[in-house]
Formats: C-alpha cells, sequence, structure tokens
C-alpha cells in the first residue's frame, strides 16, 4: 500500500529510522573529502539539531576551500558541475574575433573558485572577460566583477581585460 501525501510518522518510528540511517555516508564514498561535512550536517538536520554558527563556518571555509582546488576527478557537486560549463557564444566570439592570433588561449579557465572566459598563458598571463549587456547590467554584478578581479590580481597576479558585448560584436 503507498504512503498518504502529507503521512507523518510517529516518535518510534523516526527514531528507529533515525537509528538505521546512523553512520551512512549519504552518497558520498568513504574516501570523499565530504563525506564527513555531508554526514554531519545531514545527521544534525535528521536528529531535528541545528548546527552552531562555528561549525557552519567551519563547513563553509572547507568548502571554500575545496572549491579553489583544481581536482580534474573530484565527484563533488561543484566540480562536476565546473567540467561541464561551456563558453558562452560571447566569449567565444570574442576568442575568435580578438584572440585569434594567439593559439595558446584557454578558454573557461579555473583560477581558484572564479573561472575566466578566455585566459592567455605566460608570457602574457591575461585573462579576458567578456561583460554582456543583459548579464552585466544587473544589480549587484558590477560589485561581483570588483571583487573578482581584486581577488584574481592579488592571488593570481593575473589582470583582467574586460570587453563589452559593443565592444566584441561591433554593435
Amino acid at each position: 500500500m503507498a504512503p498518504k501525501i502529507g503521512f507523518r510518522h510517529s516518535e518510534e518510528t523516526k527514531a528507529r529510522i533515525s537509528a538505521s540511517l546512523k553512520g551512512r555516508t549519504y552518497g558520498f564514498g568513504q574516501g570523499d573529502r565530504h563525506s564527513m561535512q555531508t554526514r554531519a550536517k545531514m545527521s544534525a538536520a535528521h536528529r531535528g539539531i541545528s548546527l552552531s554558527d562555528e561549525h557552519r563556518a567551519r563547513i563553509a571555509e572547507g568548502k571554500r576551500r575545496h572549491s579553489a582546488l583544481d581536482l580534474p576527478d573530484c565527484g563533488c557537486a561543484f566540480h562536476r558541475y565546473q567540467r561541464k560549463r561551456r563558453a558562452s557564444q560571447l566569449s567565444q566570439r570574442m576568442a575568435d574575433v580578438f584572440l585569434a592570433e594567439f593559439p595558446e588561449v584557454e578558454l573557461e579557465k579555473v583560477f581558484g573558485r572564479y573561472r575566466v572566459d578566455a585566459y592567455l598563458p605566460p608570457p602574457y598571463h591575461l585573462a579576458f572577460e567578456a561583460d554582456g549587456s543583459y548579464w552585466h547590467s544587473l544589480p549587484g554584478r558590477q560589485e561581483f566583477d570588483a571583487e573578482r578581479d581584486v581577488y584574481l590580481l592579488e592571488h593570481f597576479n593575473l589582470p583582467v581585460v574586460r570587453l563589452t558585448e559593443e565592444e566584441i560584436c561591433g554593435g
């Protein structure tokens, strides 16, 4: 018989479920970096306990450090998404028009927790960003871009050259 929508478990059933789930990795392997953090969060949420702000901060810092690593074989959601991401039409056109002279240009290169549209490796060591008129006119986007550019300059000594959609498309 299928359970009814809105059905609630009794306290005894909740206790049995909690006991049976204790120690599970929730889809992550034993060797995965996230398994301990994920287990802590899921276990606490399942038992109705809220995590302390300090614990949340430690988890967030661990995630930031992990996302800054270049791990091509990592199975976490962040790195899977990074592998699937493709260059936008605008950044592809920027590479075709402005960077055609440079065969070594790399599209969608990751630096720490950010990705640049195009990167020219040394001796140039420059990042290029194609700023589309729609996305870069949204509220808060200019502050985000400025923060990102400062991060790339401070941590990777990487200057960012920004080109607007009008400059790229000639419109």
